[in-house]
């Protein structure tokens, strides 16, 4: 074989190995670019807001006007040397939208509904005391007022640790509810007592203003004061999520 056809032959096969080589490069940018573009179309994105109410007694201007994290505590509410925390089950989402690539809308759910752990028909009213120093708590006086009528609870259970003999545990012990009856002393001020009152009353929209809680008669400070009467006030809150 001359030396001419020896490199023609060769660089055809050179040729030929190119061309393989840029087809699996084309192939697998491709490829490449349909996994980059997939991850994108599937990253969704979201953005949920609503109202929830917030407690105070004398100035709803001290409220915050909006919501912290989710994972935050109820709001704090000062009463006779106590820090009472109150929560209801009546947290509403007002709007969820979905996007993809973030920014373009792919469903939008305009409509209100009552979103959160407790959500369920019944109203559910989560109470704690800290700081308490020889008080009582009645649960049975409780009243949930709404539109000028006065419900009592149904149930109310209190959230604790106890050891195998039903007494408070701090160390050792399984955390859960157990029903409360009759008058509960609050004797140590360093325990956070965590109660939960549920009414036969559908949950009130965080929206309105015709609704308190009455604890006059539930709550009884070491001198006999009367407990508080709770009020509340609609708060925006704002969920983003991937």
């Amino acid at each position: 074989m001359s030396c001419a056809v020896w490199f023609a032959a060769l660089w055809l096969h050179l040729c030929s190995l190119c061309l393989r080589g840029a087809f699996v490069v084309t192939l697998f940018n491709k490829t490449l670019f349909g996994i980059v573009l997939f991850g994108l179309l599937s990253a969704c994105a979201g953005f949920r807001e609503g109202y929830e109410s917030l407690a105070y007694i004398d100035n709803a201007e001290q409220l915050p006007k909006q919501r912290g994290p989710g994972y935050m505590p109820p709001h704090a509410v000062p009463w006779n040397g106590l820090t009472l925390r109150v929560a209801l089950n009546n947290t509403l989402q007002t709007s969820d939208h979905t996007v993809m690539l973030f920014v373009v809308p792919t469903s939008v759910d305009p409509f209100d509904k009552f979103v959160g752990p407790e959500a369920q028909s019944r109203l559910t009213v989560f109470f704690d005391v800290k700081g308490a120093d020889n008080h009582e708590f009645d649960p049975s006086k409780a009243q949930f007022v709404v539109d000028g009528q006065r419900h009592a609870p149904i149930l109310v259970t209190e959230f604790a640790k106890r050891d195998p003999d039903g007494q408070y545990a701090d160390t050792d012990g399984r955390w859960g509810y157990e029903t409360l009856t009759g008058v509960k002393r609050l004797t140590e001020p360093g325990r956070n007592y965590s109660f939960k009152l549920q009414f036969d009353l559908d949950r009130p929209s965080p929206l309105k203003d015709n609704f308190l809680l009455d604890m006059q008669g539930a709550l009884k400070g070491p001198a006999g004061q009367a407990g508080p009467v709770l009020r509340f006030k609609a708060v925006k809150w704002e969920n983003g999520y991937t």
